[in-house]
């Protein structure tokens, strides 16, 4: 669909198909002093650069050399100054694509899907990073670590945090992996921190897998991934939705669960007689999350932006529906907006959609396109709505 159509219906809110060109279509973004990086609505930071990158790039030095940019930023690392070869690795599929595109031609920045273990073991002189405070302690450690087994033994890792997001303890956690540790630039609370002496890593690259019990069997998540420590209590309360709907509802069904995290919607609709699952993240670490957990089922998992991975004309019976509603910790309906409208444009007529959200959110208006729906289930501060196509 051409990105550029976006033609609001009569009531003046825009159609499915129109919410959608909008979610996917990308902007221009400023990075004041440093030149311009192109954005969407569900890219970190959105519609302005992602938190900290202005601060970030002000206090580096001129980078050579290889280096490693494992920002989250859609290519950032690509303004830092100086004549280095940028090596970025992006886990979110909006912000890949954005970073792909800003960056097609240029010879010295190359942009591929990746998380910050998946650099090259002992392969850079410069590390870059903006750890995500939000996604929890875990992925913060986890990200130094990367850094660490990244460099060459004479490079430098450069990390940006908030002291309201905990830097100081997190500069206290990388002595375990530095030699040295030492803040070199200060703006409006964020901390730049020179990292080296960088101390060799058992294993290299290997991606920091934690584990959970949930549904009555273990359950594998990368640090950050959405619940990695457990069930949420929105999928308990669509897990419970579904139970009462499940026998008709699944039986034999093609089945889309869109933001999918760990897999255990998608594990938990197979269990109850889907015949096929169709699993989407934007985040790459929940996709590989939900990769080993589903492996061997009959299902596929994609890293999509919604749906813009999936074959124009995939259709389904089912979809299963846990918005998420935070890009980093903004609120952002326009997200939970493009699920819906993915959701609709890929049901086939007559296909229904379970969908949770934290009961404040106003989610009925958006259904307003759809054949009709109703609230199957409102309970511990959640509610599962069920849409019909």
């Amino acid at each position: 669909m051409p990105a550029s159509v976006v033609t609001p219906t009569e009531t003046g809110r825009l159609r499915p198909v129109d919410l959608l060109a909008a979610h996917h279509r990308r902007a221009v973004v400023p990075v004041p002093g440093h030149g311009e990086l192109l954005g969407s609505p569900a890219v970190r930071g959105y519609p302005a650069a992602a938190p900290g990158l202005v601060e970030l790039l002000d206090g580096l030095p001129v980078l050579t050399g290889r280096v490693a940019d494992v920002s989250g930023s859609a290519g950032g690392g690509g303004l830092a100054g100086g004549d280095a070869e940028v090596e970025v690795l992006e886990p979110s599929f909006a912000a890949l694509r954005a970073a792909r595109e800003r960056w097609s031609g240029w010879d010295r920045v190359r942009v591929r899907p990746g998380l910050p273990w998946d650099a090259d073991p002992a392969g850079h002189d410069v590390v870059l990073l903006l750890p995500p405070g939000d996604r929890g302690n875990d992925r913060v450690r986890a990200e130094l670590a990367a850094a660490a087994a990244a460099l060459r033994p004479s490079g430098t890792a450069f990390a940006l945090m908030h002291k309201d997001q905990g830097a100081r303890r997190y500069e206290r956690d990388a002595g375990a992996h530095f030699a040295h540790v030492e803040v070199v630039h200060r703006s409006r609370g964020w901390r730049l921190v020179r990292l080296a002496g960088p101390v060799p890593a058992q294993a290299p690259g290997a991606p920091p897998w934690r584990s959970f019990e949930a549904l009555g069997r273990q359950w594998w998540a990368l640090p950050g991934v959405f619940a990695a420590r457990g069930l949420d209590v929105g999928s308990g309360v669509l897990l419970d939705a579904l139970d009462a709907q499940a026998p008709a509802l699944l039986r034999g069904a093609s089945v889309l669960d869109l933001g999918c995290g760990t897999g255990v919607l998608a594990g938990a609709a197979l269990d109850r007689g889907a015949a096929q699952v169709t699993a989407l993240d934007d985040d790459l670490g929940a996709v590989r999350s939900a990769e080993r957990n589903l492996a061997g089922a009959d299902a596929t998992v994609i890293h999509s932006d919604v749906d813009a991975a999936l074959p124009e004309d995939a259709r389904f019976d089912v979809a299963l529906v846990n918005p998420p509603f935070h890009v980093g910790k903004q609120v952002r309906l326009e997200v939970p907006r493009a699920f819906l409208a993915a959701a609709h444009a890929r049901l086939r007529p007559g296909g229904t959609a379970l969908i949770v959200a934290n009961r404040a959110l106003p989610y009925e208006r958006e259904l307003a396109s759809w054949r009709r729906f109703e609230t199957v289930r409102d309970e511990r501060g959640f509610k599962v709505l069920r849409a019909w196509r």
